[in-house]
């Protein structure tokens, strides 16, 4: 028979979102959602996540999971029931590329090995002990494994995205850093225990895990973030201005100058566009492959030490204001482009070895200090397009000769000056 555990305390605390009963008055829409959510793709935990079900399973429940992890390496929890202890286990790792699968204390490991990025559905049957992994891109059957056949009882509650020993907060650990699509819990006859969907609850924005089953809306109860592709986050959203991590298309529209105290990180493949007048007091980092936008009519305001591997863009309106010397240092991936104002506010907003490109009517303005508002060296490519305003001196080292090839219909305006070491030149501008 199913157990529910009764909403503790920390229930309580975890949410007025963790635990949500909808009323039955709400209408169910074609997807099952009631009015008040929105159904999403996925919902994408950071590393500091967890979904605390409010379910006992039992050990002859069946999961059936599907994923897609952002990262394969290290020891990430799918799913956990286990005692205080360690034995009683009802739990699933990806441990080093692979799917291990506990059962009792007793464990099996699928010998397949996962990819990044590609999406696998899991099916353990805690009754049969079989447990299958499935590629789902290529539609084949990954592996294979056979459970440990003790018979058992499981006495803690079933957590998602995190392993616990006995209550859910004891023992956290081992956070995952994947996509969630569908999660199933069913007993031996295929009844469905919970059968959790991603959703959206459309008053705050919280993403959570709908329960189709109990009608039951699953939130976050730690302190990370979870995502899901073309999510937006505003002031009132309850994530806001928590560590970020960006691996989808993801928006930060802060209105009229709203603060976000932690840090960003735009993995690759992550899109990341801010809207309103944004100051961001953490570390921002792009990897190479990733991408931020800041968009027209708006200003990304920086306090903080960041670094660009992969894309960065200022929109033809928009301002990039940086607080502190070499607030953006870029690597030799990095492509800045500027359309808009970039106002360095102190000096050296540094490149090593990346490309700045300056586009027709883009501003550079700064303190004035020797060292210039811009500072790029080590072979990087400096390309000015069309009438660019610099105001105090830019300052190029070691770097791509500033030439009429490079910089072909180039008007340049610069009022502060124009500083280059001995192995540099500035011709046909």
């Amino acid at each position: 028979m199913m157990k529910i555990l009764p909403i503790s305390m920390r229930s309580v605390l975890c949410s007025a979102s963790t635990l949500f009963c909808v009323s039955a008055g709400l209408l169910s829409r074609a997807d099952g959602l009631p009015a008040g959510y929105t159904q999403v793709p996925f919902i994408k935990a950071n590393g500091n996540c967890q979904i605390q079900t409010g379910l006992v399973p039992t050990s002859t429940d069946k999961v059936e999971m599907s994923w897609r992890p952002s990262v394969v390496s290290g020891n990430q929890n799918l799913w956990c029931s286990r005692d205080s202890s360690g034995k009683n286990t009802f739990t699933a790792f990806m441990i080093a590329n692979k799917v291990r699968l506990d059962r009792n204390g007793g464990s099996v490991t699928c010998a397949g090995l996962l990819l990044a990025g590609t999406n696998y559905t899991v099916v353990a049957d805690y009754a049969t002990l079989a447990g299958v992994v499935t590629n789902d891109t290529s539609h084949t059957e990954l592996t294979s494994g056979t459970m440990p056949s003790d018979d058992y009882t499981p006495t803690s509650e079933l957590c998602l995205f995190a392993s616990h020993s006995g209550e859910p907060t004891a023992s956290y650990g081992n956070a995952g850093s994947f996509a969630l699509y569908s999660f199933k819990l069913k007993d031996s006859a295929g009844t469905a225990k919970c059968d959790l969907v991603p959703a959206k609850r459309d008053a705050d924005g919280a993403l959570g895990l709908y329960d189709l089953a109990r009608s039951t809306f699953l939130t976050n109860c730690q302190s990370g973030v979870f995502t899901t592709q073309g999510t937006v986050f505003t002031p009132s959203h309850p994530d806001w201005g928590k560590t970020l991590t960006v691996a989808d298309d993801i928006t930060i529209d802060a209105g009229d100058g709203a603060a976000w105290q932690g840090a960003i990180t735009v993995r690759n493949g992550g899109s990341l566009t801010t809207r309103g007048n944004l100051n961001v007091a953490g570390t921002t980092t792009i990897d190479a492959n990733g991408s931020v936008t800041v968009a027209d009519g708006t200003s990304l305001f920086t306090f903080a030490a960041n670094t660009i591997k992969g894309n960065l863009t200022v929109a033809a309106s928009a301002t990039l204001k940086m607080n502190i010397t070499e607030a953006f240092q870029g690597t030799a991936t990095a492509v800045f482009h500027l359309y808009g104002t970039l106002d360095a506010q102190t000096y050296r907003q540094r490149i090593d070895g990346g490309k700045f490109f300056f586009h027709d009517g883009s501003r550079v303005i700064g303190t004035g200090d020797a060292y210039g508002a811009l500072y790029a060296y080590r072979n990087s490519r400096v390309v000015f397009d069309g009438t660019v305003e610099i105001e105090p001196p830019v300052a190029i080292y070691n770097a791509y000769t500033l030439t009429a090839a490079c910089c072909e219909n180039a008007h340049v305006a610069f009022k502060g000056g124009f500083k280059a070491n001995s192995a540099n030149q500035k011709t046909g501008l």
